[in-house]
């Protein structure tokens, strides 16, 4: 391998794009992984945390977080399903470790190819609230990464973005027309909110905050 190479670990090329982003950047930043899924695999943030970044991991499997735990001891790992209400929703879990969700039509398109295993009613909590927890007042968030197979709009719509404005927000775009970008409800939404998209790899799309 060349000098100049390195690894990536994400599916799609987001951390290369998170590393294009903040190549200026001098001192480690900070981040908030969701869904964390793996420390390896497909992960969005192994090549930052590798790098000196330090974050809070978020999954719903409380396994997946043991595991986070020990593979990276300097962050918060903790394990709760998010949304913008706090109603109970139905969580299927398949038999791929990546897909998990709750949106019931996507849940029965997945199953056609990735049977159910399991599922389980659980109480979501906002956005804003786990990170009133866990991020004290002064604490940039330079990153924020949103992977959760169909319900990125509604964590997005639980954050208070007055209080937590991450500089990068990466989040899954699925359906996004390029030709008409500013149609995806993220997209539109994200643009209220002061953000511009920037990149969009395969299904990922990447959001830099003006101003």
């Amino acid at each position: 391998m060349s000098e100049n190479a390195y690894l990536l670990y994400s599916q799609f090329g987001e951390d290369l794009v998170m590393d294009l982003i903040f190549c200026d950047h001098r001192k480690p930043g900070f981040y908030f992984d969701i869904v964390a899924h793996d420390s390896q695999r497909f992960s969005n943030t192994q090549l930052s945390y590798k790098r000196g970044w330090r974050a809070i991991n978020r999954e719903d499997d409380k396994n997946i977080i043991e595991v986070f735990k020990l593979a990276r001891s300097e962050n918060i790992s903790i394990s709760t399903l998010l949304s913008h209400k706090v109603d109970a929703l139905k969580f299927n879990w398949f038999s791929e470790a990546a897909v998990k969700r709750t949106s019931d039509q996507k849940s029965s398109k997945y199953s056609l190819q990735r049977p159910i295993v399991s599922s389980k009613q659980i109480t979501p909590r906002r956005l804003q609230d786990v990170l009133s927890d866990h991020v004290s007042p002064h604490r940039q968030i330079d990153c924020l990464s949103v992977d959760v197979e169909g319900a990125d709009f509604q964590v997005l719509k639980g954050n208070d973005s007055e209080r937590f404005k991450p500089d990068i927000l990466i989040v899954e775009g699925d359906g996004q027309d390029l030709m008409n970008a500013g149609a995806h409800p993220s997209v539109a939404y994200l643009a209220g909110q002061g953000y511009r998209l920037k990149h969009v790899i395969h299904v990922s799309a990447s959001f830099i905050r003006q101003g």
